[in-house]
């Protein structure tokens, strides 16, 4: 047995090695950075103008719709389409959209500020607040079937139009299809943008019969605050301790007049002071998230 159990060993040890072939991450599709708009850094609590800036890795075209915070549950989702003041029409004699900013209404057809060709980045500037160091994002967007090659097949299935200049009416703007020449000229101008309405925002197109559904990646990335009193992450365990609800069943906001959380239920609002905290604090009527900003004058 003993001399069995040995030649088992021996021929083990003289057996070649197999290394085990490393399973490569996919690159992501797109990055987001944070940073304060303006000189400085951002702080816990505090509201602040901040540039979000996306970044197409992939070599498709991209189309960002929302990003949409996760952790950071009392701040809003960055819209990067919508409606605008005016109405927005196609010209089917001339293939063309033409929007006029002079119709009080909104427009039917969206307006997109979210397209990036490979390796363009842009950045929307917003008012923000951060509460952790690290925090979750889901940037929503689709991505064109294949690779672009600077012309208008690269785009499929976007079917996609630039604002172009037009002798005329000085109130109607005329969108033409895309070119990549004329793209250069628009988004190659300004890596900035905006969330459209009720203006149109630089770098806005237009998407005809857009029925592609878009994807959600989650990505977390640092906001560079370098103090965290009382954290969400922290704030959001207390929380459940005390309703015994799943975090996704509530939400929270921070408030930096009081310094502390209001924590939004189905059917009330009540306020939490710290993670020591051993029962919920006086219910509160209803009230929306974004009246916190309201409160500490973030508009």
């Amino acid at each position: 047995m003993k001399s069995a159990v040995l030649a088992l060993l021996a021929l083990l040890l003289t057996m070649p090695c197999v290394a085990q072939e490393k399973t490569e991450q996919p690159a992501p599709v797109l990055t987001l950075s944070v940073k304060r708009f303006e000189e400085g850094e951002l702080k816990f609590g505090e509201i602040a103008a901040t540039a979000f800036t996306l970044k197409n890795e992939s070599k498709k075209a991209v189309l960002v719709f929302r990003i949409c915070p996760v952790t950071n549950q009392g701040e809003e989702t960055i819209c990067l389409f919508g409606s605008a003041y005016g109405n927005v029409v196609w010209l089917e004699d001339k293939k063309m959209f033409e929007y006029n900013d002079m119709v009080q209404s909104a427009t039917q057809l969206p307006f997109h500020s979210g397209l990036l060709l490979p390796k363009e980045e842009v950045s929307v500037v917003c008012s923000y607040r951060p509460v952790s160091r690290t925090e979750e994002f889901s940037v929503e967007y689709c991505q064109a079937e294949v690779d672009y090659d600077k012309t208008v097949a690269g785009l499929k299935p976007f079917d996609v139009y630039l604002p172009a200049a037009e002798e005329g009416d000085p109130f109607k703007t005329f969108y033409k299809p895309f070119t990549h020449s004329a793209w250069e000229e628009l988004g190659g101008s300004s890596s900035e943008t905006d969330e459209p309405g009720p203006g149109v925002p630089v770098r806005a197109v237009l998407v005809r019969d857009l029925k592609a559904e878009p994807t959600a990646m989650r990505v977390s990335i640092s906001t560079g605050i370098a103090e965290t009193p009382f954290p969400a992450e922290t704030a959001r365990e207390a929380a459940a301790k005390l309703t015994n609800l799943a975090p996704e069943k509530f939400r929270l906001a921070y408030c930096s007049t009081f310094s502390q959380y209001f924590v939004f239920e189905e059917n009330g609002t009540w306020i939490l002071k710290d993670a020591a905290q051993t029962e919920k604090g006086k219910l509160l009527p209803v009230f929306p998230p974004s009246a916190i900003r309201e409160i500490d004058g973030g508009g």
